[in-house]
Protein backbone atom coordinates (compact mmCIF):
# COMPACT_ATOMS: atom_id res chain seq x y z
CA UNK A 1 0.00 0.00 0.00
CA UNK A 2 1.28 3.47 -0.71
CA UNK A 3 1.61 6.12 1.75
CA UNK A 4 -0.83 8.88 1.50
CA UNK A 5 0.70 12.16 0.30
CA UNK A 6 -0.77 15.91 1.14
CA UNK A 7 0.29 18.82 -0.22
CA UNK A 8 -0.56 21.82 2.25
CA UNK A 9 -0.51 25.01 0.52
CA UNK A 10 -1.14 28.64 0.89
CA UNK A 11 -3.39 31.10 -1.43
CA UNK A 12 -0.73 32.50 -2.92
CA UNK A 13 0.21 31.70 -6.78
CA UNK A 14 3.56 30.47 -5.59
CA UNK A 15 2.46 28.06 -3.53
CA UNK A 16 -0.55 27.32 -6.08
CA UNK A 17 2.03 26.94 -9.03
CA UNK A 18 4.80 24.71 -6.80
CA UNK A 19 1.66 22.20 -5.49
CA UNK A 20 0.01 21.81 -9.51
CA UNK A 21 3.96 20.28 -10.14
CA UNK A 22 3.72 17.72 -7.48
CA UNK A 23 0.24 17.31 -8.27
CA UNK A 24 0.99 16.33 -11.76
CA UNK A 25 3.66 13.54 -10.41
CA UNK A 26 1.11 12.44 -7.07
CA UNK A 27 -2.65 13.02 -8.84
CA UNK A 28 -3.71 11.24 -5.69
CA UNK A 29 -2.63 13.63 -3.40
CA UNK A 30 -4.67 15.43 -0.74
CA UNK A 31 -4.49 19.34 -0.82
CA UNK A 32 -5.33 21.26 1.55
CA UNK A 33 -5.57 25.12 1.75
CA UNK A 34 -3.86 26.36 4.83
CA UNK A 35 -2.20 29.86 6.63
CA UNK A 36 0.80 31.18 8.72
CA UNK A 37 -2.04 31.45 11.23
CA UNK A 38 -3.77 27.64 11.06
CA UNK A 39 -0.72 25.57 9.85
CA UNK A 40 -0.40 23.46 12.98
CA UNK A 41 -3.93 23.23 13.43
CA UNK A 42 -3.82 21.91 9.42
CA UNK A 43 -1.18 19.74 10.59
CA UNK A 44 -2.99 18.41 13.54
CA UNK A 45 -5.76 16.41 11.37
CA UNK A 46 -3.11 14.38 9.02
CA UNK A 47 -2.94 11.39 11.37
CA UNK A 48 -1.77 8.40 8.79
CA UNK A 49 1.24 6.82 9.20
CA UNK A 50 4.24 6.87 7.62
CA UNK A 51 2.73 10.08 5.21
CA UNK A 52 4.25 12.22 2.93
CA UNK A 53 3.82 16.24 3.53
CA UNK A 54 4.73 18.95 1.63
CA UNK A 55 4.25 22.14 2.97
CA UNK A 56 4.78 24.85 -0.03
CA UNK A 57 5.45 28.14 0.77
CA UNK A 58 2.91 28.22 4.15
CA UNK A 59 4.84 30.80 6.48
CA UNK A 60 4.10 30.69 10.50
CA UNK A 61 2.36 33.01 12.73
CA UNK A 62 0.98 30.43 15.46
CA UNK A 63 2.46 29.35 18.87
CA UNK A 64 5.90 27.94 17.78
CA UNK A 65 4.95 25.23 20.19
CA UNK A 66 1.80 24.16 18.55
CA UNK A 67 3.72 23.47 15.47
CA UNK A 68 6.46 21.63 17.32
CA UNK A 69 4.16 19.07 18.99
CA UNK A 70 2.49 18.76 15.50
CA UNK A 71 5.60 18.10 13.79
CA UNK A 72 6.95 15.92 16.52
CA UNK A 73 3.92 13.62 16.48
CA UNK A 74 4.29 13.64 12.75
CA UNK A 75 7.34 12.26 12.97
CA UNK A 76 6.93 9.87 15.65
CA UNK A 77 3.55 8.08 13.06
CA UNK A 78 6.68 7.89 10.84
CA UNK A 79 5.70 11.23 8.67
CA UNK A 80 8.14 12.21 6.10
CA UNK A 81 7.53 16.29 5.97
CA UNK A 82 9.56 18.62 3.56
CA UNK A 83 8.59 22.65 3.90
CA UNK A 84 9.30 24.90 0.94
CA UNK A 85 9.57 28.35 1.14
CA UNK A 86 11.67 31.66 1.45
CA UNK A 87 14.44 31.95 4.23
CA UNK A 88 13.15 35.42 5.70
CA UNK A 89 9.50 34.40 6.93
CA UNK A 90 10.62 31.39 8.11
CA UNK A 91 13.23 32.56 10.10
CA UNK A 92 11.48 32.72 13.89
CA UNK A 93 10.45 28.92 13.24
CA UNK A 94 13.82 27.76 11.62
CA UNK A 95 15.17 25.73 14.50
CA UNK A 96 11.40 24.45 15.18
CA UNK A 97 11.18 22.59 11.25
CA UNK A 98 14.54 21.78 10.58
CA UNK A 99 14.41 19.65 13.66
CA UNK A 100 11.30 17.72 12.58
CA UNK A 101 11.47 18.35 8.72
CA UNK A 102 13.24 18.66 5.78
CA UNK A 103 13.50 22.37 5.53
CA UNK A 104 14.08 23.26 1.75
CA UNK A 105 14.84 27.27 1.88
CA UNK A 106 16.49 29.45 -0.68
CA UNK A 107 15.64 33.05 -0.94
CA UNK A 108 16.60 33.28 -4.50
CA UNK A 109 14.80 30.53 -5.81
CA UNK A 110 10.92 30.76 -6.55
CA UNK A 111 9.01 27.76 -4.63
CA UNK A 112 8.40 26.15 -8.11
CA UNK A 113 12.41 25.79 -8.38
CA UNK A 114 12.50 24.65 -4.69
CA UNK A 115 10.22 22.01 -5.40
CA UNK A 116 11.68 21.38 -8.96
CA UNK A 117 15.04 20.93 -7.63
CA UNK A 118 14.40 19.44 -4.76
CA UNK A 119 12.34 16.31 -6.35
CA UNK A 120 14.33 16.26 -9.27
CA UNK A 121 11.50 17.12 -11.45
CA UNK A 122 12.11 18.23 -15.37
CA UNK A 123 9.24 18.78 -17.61
CA UNK A 124 8.13 21.37 -19.89
CA UNK A 125 4.58 21.13 -17.53
CA UNK A 126 6.89 22.34 -14.81
CA UNK A 127 8.63 24.77 -17.00
CA UNK A 128 5.72 26.53 -17.61
CA UNK A 129 4.48 26.56 -14.07
CA UNK A 130 8.04 28.36 -13.20
CA UNK A 131 7.46 30.91 -16.22
CA UNK A 132 3.64 31.95 -15.03
CA UNK A 133 5.14 31.88 -11.59
CA UNK A 134 7.10 34.78 -12.63
CA UNK A 135 4.37 36.64 -14.95
CA UNK A 136 2.51 36.31 -11.66
CA UNK A 137 4.62 39.08 -9.99
CA UNK A 138 3.66 41.92 -12.53
CA UNK A 139 0.14 43.09 -12.04
CA UNK A 140 -0.11 43.67 -15.52
CA UNK A 141 1.20 41.03 -17.32
CA UNK A 142 -1.03 38.37 -14.27
CA UNK A 143 -4.21 39.77 -16.16
CA UNK A 144 -2.96 38.92 -19.73
CA UNK A 145 -2.27 35.20 -18.71
CA UNK A 146 -5.43 33.39 -18.22
CA UNK A 147 -3.78 30.67 -16.06
CA UNK A 148 -2.68 33.38 -13.34
CA UNK A 149 -6.05 35.34 -14.19
CA UNK A 150 -7.95 32.07 -13.09
CA UNK A 151 -5.84 30.98 -10.43
CA UNK A 152 -7.06 35.14 -8.94
CA UNK A 153 -10.34 34.92 -9.77
CA UNK A 154 -10.76 31.09 -7.69
CA UNK A 155 -8.81 32.89 -4.98
CA UNK A 156 -10.46 36.07 -5.42
CA UNK A 157 -14.36 33.32 -4.94
CA UNK A 158 -12.27 31.86 -1.70
CA UNK A 159 -12.00 34.94 0.21
CA UNK A 160 -15.22 36.60 -1.23
CA UNK A 161 -17.59 33.91 -1.07
CA UNK A 162 -16.29 31.22 0.86
CA UNK A 163 -15.96 28.83 -1.94
CA UNK A 164 -13.23 26.80 0.01
CA UNK A 165 -12.77 24.49 -2.32
CA UNK A 166 -12.05 27.06 -5.72
CA UNK A 167 -8.60 27.22 -4.75
CA UNK A 168 -8.08 23.48 -4.79
CA UNK A 169 -9.81 23.08 -7.64
CA UNK A 170 -7.47 25.89 -9.56
CA UNK A 171 -4.62 23.89 -8.58
CA UNK A 172 -6.29 21.04 -9.92
CA UNK A 173 -6.53 22.39 -13.35
CA UNK A 174 -3.11 23.76 -13.48
CA UNK A 175 -1.64 20.32 -12.40
CA UNK A 176 -2.58 19.45 -16.35
CA UNK A 177 -2.46 22.85 -17.50
CA UNK A 178 -5.16 20.85 -19.85
CA UNK A 179 -7.27 24.31 -20.58
CA UNK A 180 -10.25 26.17 -19.65
CA UNK A 181 -14.09 25.72 -19.65
CA UNK A 182 -16.44 28.23 -20.52
CA UNK A 183 -17.36 28.54 -17.06
CA UNK A 184 -13.79 29.64 -15.87
CA UNK A 185 -13.28 31.97 -18.61
CA UNK A 186 -16.57 33.80 -17.29
CA UNK A 187 -14.86 34.04 -13.85
CA UNK A 188 -11.78 35.59 -15.36
CA UNK A 189 -13.69 37.71 -17.27
CA UNK A 190 -15.36 38.75 -14.26
CA UNK A 191 -12.49 38.91 -12.66
CA UNK A 192 -10.84 41.63 -14.92
CA UNK A 193 -13.46 43.72 -14.87
CA UNK A 194 -14.35 43.60 -11.15
CA UNK A 195 -11.08 42.61 -9.57
CA UNK A 196 -11.97 41.88 -5.61
CA UNK A 197 -14.44 43.99 -4.81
Amino acid sequence: MRSAIYLVAYNGFDSAAATAILLNNHPDADVKISSAARIAGTLAKIEEKKAEIHILGVGVWCDISDLQKELKRLKKLGCKVKWYGKKDYLESARGCIASQARLVADQDKSLPELVCNENNIKSAHASRLIDLTRKSLDQESALKDDWVAFFNASKNRFFKYQDYEAVIKAIRKMASLSGLDGDDLADIRNFVRFGDR
